[in-house]
Formats: structure tokens, C-alpha cells, sequence
């Protein structure tokens, strides 16, 4: 009987002991080949390229055009969208009055095209965007000017004090590579207070410039671009100006008589006088009103 008590005793001992005793965790198995993240190294690569990176800044708060005022004890840090051009009015103190709105509103649409990421470049936000031009025929240019601990700031700069800036283009054919069109279009978007459309409207531009060439390929053999108002003579090249015309001369019979009937390349200025006599366009402040319904 006592050895009966005993063995249970011991038993009892034995158990409790082994509950004290920390189990040993088996380590998990890792079969060949498996992965826990599968990582795309090309893919990796290219999130963190230097262009990629300086891409995003430009629209991440602190960093590039996004960049802003620091906070004080009276204001929150804040980005700047308009800042008035000083150099301009001191330029022009008799005409500021008249021209004020127009400066105004080109400088409130350079904020909103350098932090369009579709366009300029992402090392000059500014790239392409239009010149104001004075009353004195002078060009300005807006250009990122700020002291330490301000945020992105525009200043009007004059374009004669900035030598060798870009290269002006001499061809008035597709005016949206023309910088001195562009400067006339913007100047004519302000005196409407559209500045900010500048970017829309040279959109649209294109798109019917593109659709208005395809009709003329679709016209038939032979056809070109003629200018109801010859670029000669001051014609827009956009898609309200121009027409499917037949490039070379034909002779053809009107009254019994054999007559030439001039082509594109013949006519030239004189189609401001033929084929587009009482048509065309030759204004910018025209063709803004013309599309304003589009802004």
C-alpha cells in the first residue's frame, strides 16, 4: 500500500517538473525557392531613379514649385499662388492701372503651369510658358526667385537682361513652337483674364490643327494647306485660317475660255485676296473669343 502511494507521489513529482520545462519551438521549413516579398528589381529600380523621385517633388509639399512659406507665429505654413510682379509696375508706373488685371492673371496662371506636372520640365517648371509683353514692346518673363525660407515665388524678370535665355523661333508655321506667337496668345488670354486657360486653349489648338490637316489628306490627291489669310499678311496658321486647296495650278473652262486657276504654291500671299477673300483669322484676341466658350 505504501509503495502504491509512493509511485503516484513520484509520478505526481514527475509531471509537475516537466510542465516547468520550456517547450522547444521546431523551426519552420523554408522550401527551395520560396520567397516571402517577391521584389521586381527593374521596377525597384526605377521608383527610386533620380527622375522618378524628382518627379513626385514636384508635387510633394516641401520640395520644388510646391514648396512653402515656412510657418510663423502668426501663420501656418502656407504654398504662395500669386505674387505681384514689382519690376513690372515699377516698369510702367503711368500705365500700371490699365495693365494691372492682364499682368495679374498672366502671373496667376505661371503658378498653376509650374505645378502642372504635363508641362515645362521637371529642372525648369517654366520651360515654354509665354512672355508678357509691355506697353512698350519690352518682354518679361517669369522666372523662381525666393529667399532663404520662402516658399516657390515668380518674379517678372526682363527678357533684355536675360542673354542667351532659349532660341527664338522665326517660323510662324505651327504657332505653338513660336515663342513670339505664344507671347501674343497670352497676352490676348490676359485681357480676358483667362492667363490659367493658356495651357487648355494651346490643347485645343493642336487637336484641331491635327483634325483640320486630316481633312485635307482625306480631300484627295494633290490637296495642301492654303491660308485664307496668307501668313505673309498676318494669318494665323491654326484651323479656322486654313482650307483644303489644290497646291499646283490647272487650266480650266469658265465661258468658253480656258483660264488658270492658281494653286497653293502660286498664290501665295494673294490667297488673303482669292480663296480667302472676307474670311480668315488674323487676330489673337479674335481667336480667344472664338474659343472662350471652350475655357
Amino acid at each position: 500500500m505504501l509503495d502504491d502511494i509512493a509511485r503516484r507521489a513520484m509520478q505526481s513529482h514527475v509531471k509537475a517538473s516537466l510542465k516547468k520545462i520550456p517547450k522547444k519551438v521546431a523551426p519552420p521549413v523554408i522550401e527551395a525557392g520560396y520567397a516571402g516579398q517577391v521584389i521586381n528589381l527593374a521596377q525597384d529600380y526605377a521608383n527610386k531613379s533620380p527622375a522618378v523621385l524628382q518627379i513626385r517633388n514636384r508635387r510633394r509639399p516641401g520640395a520644388g514649385t510646391a514648396r512653402a512659406n515656412r510657418a510663423t507665429s502668426r501663420k501656418p505654413a502656407h504654398s504662395v499662388i500669386f505674387s505681384e510682379s514689382k519690376a513690372i509696375k515699377d516698369a510702367y508706373p503711368n500705365e500700371w492701372e490699365t495693365i494691372k488685371a492682364e499682368v495679374e492673371s498672366w502671373t496667376r496662371g505661371g503658378y498653376i503651369y509650374a505645378r502642372d506636372v504635363t508641362t515645362g520640365t521637371v529642372d525648369m517648371p517654366m520651360k515654354d510658358y509665354p512672355r508678357y509683353i509691355g506697353p512698350d514692346g519690352r518682354k518679361w518673363r517669369l522666372k523662381s526667385k525666393a529667399r532663404f525660407g520662402q516658399g516657390y515665388r515668380l518674379s517678372g524678370i526682363d527678357t533684355g537682361k536675360l542673354k542667351s535665355y532659349g532660341t527664338k523661333r522665326s517660323t510662324r508655321e505651327n504657332p505653338w513652337t513660336n515663342e513670339d506667337e505664344m507671347d501674343n496668345l497670352m497676352k490676348a488670354l490676359a485681357k480676358f483674364g483667362k492667363a490659367d486657360k493658356y495651357t487648355k486653349l494651346v490643347k485645343i489648338m493642336r487637336s484641331d490643327f491635327d483634325k483640320g490637316l486630316a481633312k485635307i489628306q482625306a480631300s484627295g490627291k494633290g490637296m495642301s494647306k492654303g491660308h485664307l489669310i496668307s501668313l505673309d499678311n498676318g494669318g494665323l496658321d491654326v484651323a479656322e485660317n486654313f482650307v483644303p486647296q489644290r497646291l499646283r495650278n490647272i487650266r480650266v473652262k469658265r465661258n468658253g475660255k480656258w483660264v488658270t486657276e492658281l494653286g497653293n504654291a502660286a498664290e501665295g500671299a494673294d490667297s488673303t485676296i482669292g480663296i480667302g477673300a472676307g474670311r480668315g483669322i488674323d487676330s489673337w484676341e479674335d481667336y480667344v473669343k472664338m474659343k472662350l466658350h471652350l475655357l
